[in-house]
Order: structure tokens, then sequence, then C-alpha cells
């Protein structure tokens, strides 16, 4: 049987003829789909949860994977077995065509698991999942429900038969992946907005400044030229918290086209002003969540009535989802209480620290031991420089290999320690681990001057938290 290429490698028609010859498994779900940089996957955890008030089963495919491949397939939450996984990947594999060497016109890992999770949620008469896209948007495995693409392998059926799309949804875009979708915003903002689907609507997430907001739109429009059909068009302008006298919100501004400024809000009760939900209430999360609840007003009228006993307001919905990898309280088997979180490029860096500062209190104040780790590529000097002040602690390691990407790489833990020290000069180097499971109770334990200790830089870094804390 030939084995699946374990490299990145763009486009379509290598996902197309796998569909096609698995009798179209994309056909047989409703589907909202997510691209960006940074929030597609909280977002996406947000939408599913949302989902759930509606259908009894809903799937949700995420990108990276955390800790194992299986974990990316979800359904109601519960990641797919190994078992399952397993036999879903066999099953796509045992339908393509035998070849003695990998080719370019064989699978690559990701677009195996792309398919095979497709003929999963099948299996499981799921009706409607979330798709994460892996890289971009446009080119990326996971763009094969705009029912304007045509495929040209083995298929004769028309191509608007079966899927519904019920939105597509554009988070926040900045520099990511320059060697894959370009060098500036405009071609990134391009290819995110590739994802773009006749007849469904698109939500355009708060973007950093107006500047890229306003290039994002422009990409969206360019695309919604592009299919043609009737697509509604949503852009959040602007997000807050706000704190009444028995409630909190999240109020949102948005502009749709023609330009019509709207605004509105979504409550739940006060008691949710408690620590379990600080990555709403303090952090970037109200973004996300916010993109998540827009997409689920303009979807309303597609879903199907509430499930019985889902009384509760679409906020208290997402304020009991808890997102590893994103502003996560954990206790490493160190006994150290922990935030991880898996920022790793420089807007991802910048919403991270805004959270510590907000969220630092009198019983909290002063440094942070930090336990980094970055993929090599990132823009680890200005990651470094947002993240650590003066004083800080700063630990640094690496991350385990990824299953099938290997071509992620981390950066020497000596790199890291270069790069801190020429962004941040004053600041304590304890030590270096190849691992982060290899490091001292001591370097992580709290101390009057550094009460607080986190772990960033890569979501791969993250997943080997879970790992450790698995094992132990």
């Amino acid at each position: 049987m030939t084995t699946a290429r374990s490299t990145l490698d763009l486009g379509l028609s290598r996902v197309r003829d796998a569909l096609c010859r698995l009798a179209h498994p994309e056909r047989a779900v409703r589907v909202v789909h997510v691209a960006g940089t940074n929030g597609k996957g909280s977002t996406s955890a947000y939408l599913a949860a949302l989902l759930r008030r509606h259908y009894d089963r809903v799937g949700m495919f995420s990108s990276p994977h955390l800790v194992h491949p299986r974990d990316a397939w979800r359904i109601n939450g519960t990641p797919a077995s190994l078992a399952q996984y397993e036999a879903a990947r066999a099953q796509v594999m045992a339908a393509m065509p035998t070849t003695t060497a990998p080719t370019s016109s064989v699978l690559t890992q990701f677009e195996l698991d792309f398919v095979a999770m497709l003929v999963h949620l099948r299996a499981h008469n799921v009706p409607a999942t979330v798709i994460e896209v892996g890289v971009g948007g446009r080119e990326d495995a996971t763009n094969v429900f705009r029912d304007t693409l045509s495929f040209t392998s083995c298929c004769t059926a028309p191509t608007t038969a079966g899927t519904v799309v019920l939105a597509t949804v554009v988070q926040r875009v900045a520099l990511d992946h320059v060697g894959l979708l370009g060098s500036t915003v405009p071609e990134i903002a391009a290819h995110k907005a590739g994802i773009v689907a006749s007849s469904a609507p698109c939500l355009i997430a708060v973007q950093a400044d107006d500047e890229a907001l306003a290039t994002v739109r422009a990409a969206v429009r360019a695309e919604v030229s592009a299919v043609g059909g009737n697509v509604p068009v949503r852009a959040i302008t602007t997000v807050r918290v706000e704190r009444r006298d028995r409630t909190v919100a999240i109020a949102a501004e948005y502009v749709d086209d023609p330009e019509q400024a709207h605004r509105v809000e979504w409550t739940a009760a006060e008691s949710v002003e408690e620590e379990g939900n600080s990555a709403i209430l303090y952090g970037y999360q109200h973004r996300n969540a916010a993109a998540a609840l827009a997409t689920y007003d303009m979807i309303a009228p597609q879903l199907p009535p509430a499930l019985k006993g889902r009384t509760e307001s679409a906020l208290d919905t997402l304020l009991q989802v808890r997102i590893p990898g994103r502003l996560d309280r954990v206790t490493l088997p160190t006994e150290t209480l922990t935030l991880v979180d898996g920022a790793h490029n420089p807007d991802g860096a910048r919403a991270l620290r805004a959270y510590l500062d907000a969220t630092a209190s009198s019983s909290s104040s002063g440094g942070i031991t930090w336990v980094l780790a970055a993929t090599r590529g990132k823009d680890l000097g200005e990651m470094a420089r947002i993240l650590v002040l003066a004083g800080d602690r700063v630990i640094t390691t690496a991350f385990s290999p990824v299953e099938h990407m290997p071509w992620v790489q981390s950066v020497d833990p000596a790199e890291v320690v270069a790069q801190v020290q020429k962004a941040t000069r004053a600041v304590q180097l304890v030590g270096s681990k190849d691992r982060i499971w290899e490091v001292p109770r001591e370097w992580v334990a709290p101390t009057p001057s550094h009460p607080r200790t986190v772990v960033a830089g890569s979501m791969y870094l993250a997943a080997d938290v879970y790992r450790w804390i698995e094992r132990c």
C-alpha cells in the first residue's frame, strides 16, 4: 500500500481526487470554515460549542494537532480513538492507486488526515462540523467545500450537491508562513480569503488595526466578486467586555456592505467573574468569542431549533469552553501552577503580553518566569522583545519532533537564549534543557519576586506540556 508523504505541499488536486474515489464524504456535512493567522483555533472551538446547542453531534477538525494527530478529529469535543483514526486512514489509502515510491501525486500526511477525518464524520452521521484551515486557505487541503470549485479528476456528479457551507470566517491576519503565502499582509490576506464560498455569509474578525481591517476586507471583496452569488459580509471593527450591575457582556461593532455600522452585544450572568473565565473577560479570547458569536448570529436562520434544555445564553455557552494551549492554566508535574499559551508570532505575543498586564494583581505583580521555545522561521527576536521584560527569568528549551510534520523544527535552546539576550539584556537566564520535562522543579517554582510562570512561544511546546502531564 502507498504511504502518505511527510511533507508540506499546498494544492487541491490530490485531495479532490481522493474525495472523488471515496464518494464525496465532504458532501455529507454542513460546514463552518475558519481561516486566519491567529485566533482560528479558538474561534473554531467556540463555534463547535455553539453548534452543539442545535445538533446532537458536531465535528471539529483542528490544525495543527496538539498531542497526537488523532486529537485533531473531534466529535462533541471527544477525539477519535486510535483504532478509529487508523481505520479511517487505511480506508482512504486503500481507495488510492498504488505506487512504488512517493511522488507529487501521493497524498501528504495532512491531506490524508483531513480526508480520513471526513470519512470518520460520515461514518458517525455527524451533521455539522467546524473546519480549521491548515496553512493559508486558497490552496489548503481543507478548501474543498466551495460550490464554485470544479472537480476534474474522476467526478461526474454536480459539485453543488451535498455540502452546505454555513459560513466562512477570516480571523486575524498577520505576517506568518511568509515563505509560502507571501511577504506582505495583502498577499497573505488573499490566501485567507480564498475560502469564501458562494451564497454563504462571511465574517471578518477584528484585526490588529484599521489598515489591516481594510486590507482583509478588500481581499474578501475580491473573492466575493470572483465566486459570484450572494455573499453577506460582516466585518467586526471593535470588541470590548462590559460589566454592568448584574451582568457581563461582550459588545462589538461591525460594518457590512454597503457601509452600514451596527452594534451588538451578548450577555452572561455576573457569576462568570472568576479565574476560570479570565481568558475571555480579560484576555484576547473575547475577540475570538465575538467572532464566533457574530458568525452564530449570521447562520442562526439556517440552524435547526435549539436542543431541549439548551436555554443558557450563547455567551454562557462559550464561558464553559476550555481551550488547551490558549491562556490555559495548568499545574505542571512539578506542582507549579502555570499559564500555557501557544503564542507563536509577534501578533500572538502582543495578545499574550496584554493579557498578562491586564491580569497582574498585587499578589502577582513582579517578574515572570518564562519557559520558551520556538519554531524555526518565526520572528523569535521580536517575540522575545514583546514578551520578556527586564528582570524576568528565562528558561529555554526545545519541543519534541512533530508527528507527520518533519519540516517543523524547533529552534535550538542556545539560539533562544541568544535572541532573548539581544531583545532584553537585563534578564535572568536560569538555564536550558532539551525538553520541558527535564526542567528542574526549582527552576519553575514561583518566588516572591517572580510569582508567575508562563510557557509560551509555540503550540508544539504547549503540546509537550500536555504530554508531560499525561505521563505523570
